[in-house]
């Protein structure tokens, strides 16, 4: 569904979304807080682009990233996302 969303030109508002279309390119990983980047790590997961996860995760994000900071609810680890 994503890459359908993409070929349609769907606006990419923020890095999560980036992580989930896969592609990164816009995006100083450096300058990102690592919560966020955690966020687009489980993106990445959810949607299979291990590209951009390997990115993510060379950035310094844990594949055990704290829950709280993964996910709000903290329901989800990369980890998980990435086992499901």
């Amino acid at each position: 569904m994503v890459d359908v969303l993409a070929a349609a030109h769907a606006v990419v508002h923020d890095i999560v979304e980036a992580a989930g279309v896969g592609n990164l390119d816009a995006y100083a990983l450096s300058e990102i807080p690592i919560g966020s980047r955690a966020q687009a790590a489980r993106a990445a997961a959810v949607c299979e682009r291990l590209d951009v996860l390997d990115q993510l995760i060379a950035s310094g994000v844990p594949v055990d990233a704290n829950p709280d900071t993964c996910d709000p609810d903290g329901s989800s680890t990369l980890l998980h996302e990435a086992a499901y």
